[in-house]
C-alpha cells in the first residue's frame, strides 16, 4: 500500500511539475509575443527543460533588452541544436559582433551564407574589424545635456531649431511593455552654433496618439513634415504596425495629419527622411518579398500630396538583416543604419552615394567612434558634413538610448577627388562635363565644372576610379585616380586638347580710307609645301583660308600677291607661330593709283627737323615739293600731315613745338597749290615715336631721337 500512495505522490508531483512547466512556457510566449521581454525571460528561465524554441526566443528577448552575453549563450545553445534556422546562424554571429568577438562572428556568418547558398558580400575579416574599431582623431563626439534615463533619438534640423524623439514625457509613466518606458512622442528644442540644445518642448501638441509617435523629416522650407506613428492592428491587439503620417503648415500652424498613401495594414513603414526639395522621400519597411527583415526603400513625389509606388533600394543597401533610419544629405549621400552588413556590432551606420533616388558606389561604414559595438543609428549631418548628431545604447550614455553630436575637421565622406578642367595652354575651362566611374567602368556620377574650371567628387576609400572631361570643341580626356593613399583629398586636374579650328582671314582695304576692296585677284603660296592657290574675292574684301592640316604651335609662312586693276599691286609676307587656337588676321592696305606719283612710293615721304627747330630745311624742302607736284596733278586730293617731336622737354613743350613744326610743313605746301585749304596738319608732341626711345627709361642716341622729329603725310580723300 505504500508503494502505491508513493507512486501515486510521485505521478501527481510529476504532473504538477509539468503544468507549472507548460504555464510557464505559455505566459512566456505571451509576454515575448506581447514585446514584455522582461517578463517573458523571468517565465522562460523557470522552463526546466527548455526546447530550442524557448532557448531561441532568450536569446532574442536577452538581445532586445540589451542583455547581449545571456543574448550569445542562449544562441550559442540554439545554434548547437538539429532544429536550428538558418536564421540562427546570422543573429549569433551579429550578437557575437556585439561583444566584439570578430573572428567568431565572421565564422558564423560564412557558415550562414553557406547554409543559404548565398555571396558572402557582408563578410569582413579581423582586418577590417580593427580598422573600424581604429578611433578617428578628426572626429569628436559628445553625449548631450539634453539626454534623459528614457530614449531619444531622431534629430533633425528645423530652422534655428532641432526635433527629436523622446520617451521622457515628464510623468515617467511606463506604458511600453517592450522595455517599460513610457510612449516616444516628439520634441522641439533650441540650438545654438556650438550645438548646445536647450528650451525642450512638445511639438505637434495638436496630434494625439495613444502609442508612439517620431521620428520626423522636414523639408528645407519648413512646411511640409513626415513622421512615424505606432498603430495597433484591429482585433489582434498584441500586433503593432508602424505608419507614416504627413502634414503641411500654413500660416505657422501644422495642420491635421493624413496618413500616407502606401501604408498598408500588411506591413510597416517608418523612419523616413526627405530630400530638401521634398520631392524625395526614403523610409523603412518590412514589405514583403524584400531583401531582408526591414529594407530601405524610396518613392518620388507625383502631385501635391501624391507619391508614386515605393522602390525597393536593392541589395546594393538592403541584406538579409535590417536596414533602418534613413537621412538623405543634400550632397548626395545616404546614410543609413544596418545590422545586415560587416560592423562593430549592432545597428552601425552606412553611407551610400545616391543619384537619382537609386544607390551608386559601394556602401561604406563609418567606422569609430561614430559606430561601436552597440546600436548606433539616427544619424544626421549639416549641409557642410562637418558636425551633427546620431543615437545609440553605448553604456556609457544616460538613458535608454541617448543622442550624441558628432564634431568634425573634414567631411564625413571619406575621400574627396577634386580638380581643375584646363585646356592644354592652361586656360580654365568652366562648364565642362565630368563624369566618374568605377573600376567596372558603371557611371557613378556626372556633373559640370564651376566658373573656375573646379570639380568635387566624394567617393569610397581604397578605390580605383576613372575621370572623364567632355566640352564641345575639345578632345575628350581621362584620368585614372587611386583612393589608396592617406591624402583627403586627391587632386587630379583634366587637360582636355583643343581641336585646332585655325584659319586665315586676309582683309583688304584701301590705305587711309580704310574701304573694304572688292574683286580682287589674290595669288596665295605656301612657302613650306610650295603651293599656290588663286583665289578672286567676290565680296567686303574679305578672303578666310581654313588650315585643316596644321596644329596648334605650328609655324607657317605664306606670299600673298594682291592685284586689282587701279591699285597698286602689293605683295606681302606672312610668317606666323600658331599659338592659339583661333583665326589669324592679314591686313593689306592698296593705293589707288594716281598721276604723276605712285601713292605707295608716300610712304617714303617724310621730313625731319632739328633739334628744338621747325623751320623747313633745303632736304626736306625737297621732300615738300613732292607732296606739291601730287597734289597739283590731284586738284580734288585732301592730304593730313601730322608733326612730332622728340621725348626731349616737357609735354607742353613738345605739343606747342609739334604744332609749329605741323604748320610750317603745312605753309610751305600751300602756298605752292590751288585750293590750298585742301592741306592742314597736327602736332602730336612725343606721343607717337616709330621706334623704342623712352626718356623715361632709359637715354636714347642721338639717332633715335632724329627719326621722332618728323613729320608725315596721310591721304584723307581723293574724289
Amino acid at each position: 500500500m505504500k508503494k502505491i500512495i508513493t507512486l501515486l505522490l510521485f505521478i501527481s508531483f510529476t504532473t504538477v511539475l509539468f503544468s507549472q512547466e507548460s504555464w510557464n512556457e505559455k505566459m512566456g510566449d505571451r509576454y515575448f509575443d506581447s514585446y514584455s521581454f522582461k517578463e517573458a525571460i523571468t517565465k522562460y528561465e523557470f522552463v526546466k527543460d527548455k526546447s530550442t524554441d524557448v532557448n531561441r526566443k532568450l536569446a532574442e528577448a536577452y538581445f532586445y533588452t540589451a542583455n547581449y552575453e545571456k543574448s550569445e549563450e542562449y544562441y550559442a545553445i540554439v545554434v548547437a541544436a538539429n532544429e536550428h534556422k538558418d536564421l540562427d546562424l546570422y543573429k549569433y554571429a551579429s550578437v557575437l559582433a556585439i561583444n566584439k568577438k570578430y573572428a567568431k562572428a565572421d565564422e558564423w556568418k560564412k557558415k550562414y551564407y553557406t547554409a543559404t547558398n548565398q555571396t558572402e558580400k557582408n563578410v569582413g575579416n579581423t582586418g577590417i574589424y580593427q580598422s573600424l574599431q581604429k578611433n578617428k582623431d578628426n572626429i569628436k563626439i559628445e553625449n548631450l545635456e539634453i539626454n534623459t534615463k528614457h530614449t531619444d533619438f531622431g534629430v533633425v534640423y528645423y530652422g534655428d531649431q532641432i526635433i527629436y524623439t523622446s520617451s521622457d514625457n515628464g510623468t515617467f509613466k511606463k506604458d511600453w511593455r517592450w522595455n517599460k518606458l513610457p510612449f516616444l512622442d516628439i520634441y522641439s528644442a533650441d540650438i545654438d552654433q556650438n550645438m548646445q540644445i536647450s528650451n525642450r518642448k512638445q511639438f505637434l501638441k495638436s496630434y494625439k496618439t495613444k502609442y508612439h509617435k517620431g521620428p520626423v523629416t522636414i523639408n528645407k522650407a519648413g512646411d511640409f513634415m513626415v513622421f512615424t506613428v505606432n498603430k495597433k492592428v484591429k482585433g489582434k491587439e498584441d500586433l503593432v504596425r508602424l505608419e507614416l503620417f504627413y502634414t503641411t503648415k500654413k500660416k505657422d500652424e501644422w495642420k491635421k495629419p493624413k496618413k500616407m498613401r502606401f501604408n498598408n495594414k500588411k506591413y510597416s513603414t517608418a523612419q523616413a527622411t526627405l530630400s530638401p526639395d521634398g520631392q524625395i522621400l526614403f523610409f523603412a519597411s518590412d514589405m514583403p518579398d524584400g531583401e531582408g527583415s526591414v529594407d530601405l526603400y524610396v518613392t518620388f513625389k507625383t502631385g501635391k500630396y501624391s507619391w508614386q509606388e515605393p522602390i525597393n533600394l536593392g541589395n546594393k543597401v538592403n541584406t538579409e538583416g535590417k536596414e533602418m533610419f534613413p537621412f538623405y544629405h543634400p550632397d548626395g549621400f545616404l546614410y543609413f543604419a544596418s545590422d545586415g552588413r560587416t560592423g562593430l556590432g549592432g545597428l552601425d551606420i552606412f553611407v551610400v552615394k545616391i543619384k537619382d533616388g537609386m544607390p551608386i558606389g559601394e556602401v561604406e561604414n563609418l567606422g569609430s567612434p561614430i559606430n561601436s559595438s552597440y546600436d548606433d543609428f539616427s544619424f544626421i549631418s549639416n549641409e557642410e558634413q562637418m558636425s551633427g548628431f546620431f543615437a545609440s545604447n553605448r553604456p556609457e550614455g544616460k538613458g535608454d538610448d541617448d543622442i550624441y553630436k558628432f564634431t568634425m575637421q573634414k567631411p564625413l565622406a571619406k575621400k574627396i577627388i577634386s580638380g581643375i578642367a584646363k585646356d592644354n595652354f592652361n586656360n580654365i575651362l568652366a562648364n565642362t562635363k565630368i563624369e566618374l566611374f568605377d573600376e567596372s567602368n558603371n557611371l557613378i556620377e556626372s556633373i559640370t565644372s564651376n566658373e573656375k574650371g573646379e570639380y568635387n567628387f566624394y567617393v569610397s576609400p581604397n578605390k580605383s576610379f576613372s575621370l572623364t572631361g567632355q566640352k564641345e570643341k575639345y578632345k575628350d580626356a581621362k584620368n585614372v585616380v587611386s583612393t589608396n593613399v592617406p591624402e583627403e583629398t586627391i587632386e587630379s586636374n583634366l587637360v582636355l586638347d583643343l581641336i585646332p579650328e585655325l584659319s586665315l582671314l586676309c582683309i583688304v582695304k584701301e590705305k587711309n580710307g580704310g574701304r573694304p576692296v572688292d574683286s580682287i585677284n589674290i595669288t596665295l603660296i605656301n612657302n613650306l609645301s610650295k603651293i599656290s592657290e588663286d583665289t578672286l574675292i567676290v565680296s567686303n574684301g574679305n578672303y578666310i583660308k581654313n588650315l585643316p592640316d596644321n596644329n596648334i604651335n605650328d609655324e607657317i609662312s605664306y606670299n600673298l600677291r594682291v592685284e586689282k586693276e587701279g591699285y597698286v599691286t602689293q605683295e606681302v609676307l606672312y610668317e606666323q607661330k600658331l599659338s592659339e587656337n583661333r583665326q589669324y588676321i592679314i591686313e593689306v592696305e592698296m593705293y589707288k593709283q594716281v598721276v604723276g606719283i605712285d601713292l605707295a612710293k608716300m610712304e617714303n615721304i617724310t621730313i625731319f627737323f632739328d633739334f628744338k627747330k621747325y623751320e623747313i630745311t633745303d632736304e626736306s624742302a625737297k621732300q615738300l615739293d613732292k607732296m606739291v607736284l601730287l597734289m597739283n596733278n590731284n586738284p580734288t586730293m585732301e592730304i593730313e600731315l601730322s608733326s612730332h617731336t622728340d621725348c626731349r622737354g616737357s609735354d607742353s613743350y613738345n605739343e606747342t613745338l609739334s604744332d609749329q613744326r605741323a604748320k610750317a610743313s603745312a605753309s610751305y605746301i600751300q602756298e605752292r597749290i590751288t585750293n590750298p585749304e585742301r592741306i592742314y596738319g597736327k602736332g602730336y608732341g612725343a606721343k607717337k615715336p616709330v621706334n623704342d626711345c623712352d626718356c623715361d627709361i632709359a637715354p636714347c642716341s642721338e639717332d633715335e631721337h632724329q627719326e621722332n622729329r618728323r613729320t608725315e603725310f596721310n591721304i584723307i580723300e581723293k574724289k
